[in-house]
């Protein structure tokens, strides 16, 4: 929460908990796959008793969300903050990903995990943590 390169939800939760403003490079049309941390120590437990050995798997949602969505629902859950739309950085469009989503289907077969925080419950959570503990954050 010092800084944006941890993780770009929580930077955003501190910004909005500082009423600041998110800014949202493009149109913020990108799709993203948002998942929350309680889900991932999950999927590892499940995979580490279930999973097949040397195969990769993906975790995720299945929830694909607009960047600019994600912005909004962190928003209106902190109660604060505002967004802006921005240019791209020069060049900068050259390091986006577009859309991003994650395919579960094998870790759901060979464990039978599955998330169970949505976004909105997640961005929730998140807020109300960083807004009781946030002296051992900022």
């Amino acid at each position: 929460m010092k800084h944006s390169k941890y993780s770009i939800v929580g930077w955003f939760v501190r910004l909005a908990i500082e009423n600041k403003t998110i800014k949202i490079f493009g149109d913020g049309r990108q799709e993203r796959d948002y998942i929350y941390i309680d889900d991932i120590v999950e999927a590892f437990l499940r995979l580490s008793i279930k999973g097949r050995p040397g195969e990769v798997y993906n975790i995720g949602t299945k929830e694909r969300v607009k960047f600019v969505d994600m912005v909004n629902e962190i928003i209106k859950q902190v109660g604060s903050g505002k967004k802006e739309f921005t240019p791209w950085p020069k060049n900068y469009e050259k390091n986006e990903t577009g859309g991003y989503y994650a395919d579960v289907r094998k870790i759901f077969k060979d464990t039978g995990w599955t998330p169970k925080i949505n976004l909105k419950e997640g961005i929730k959570r998140m807020a109300d943590y960083y807004k009781k503990y946030k002296k051992y954050y900022w």
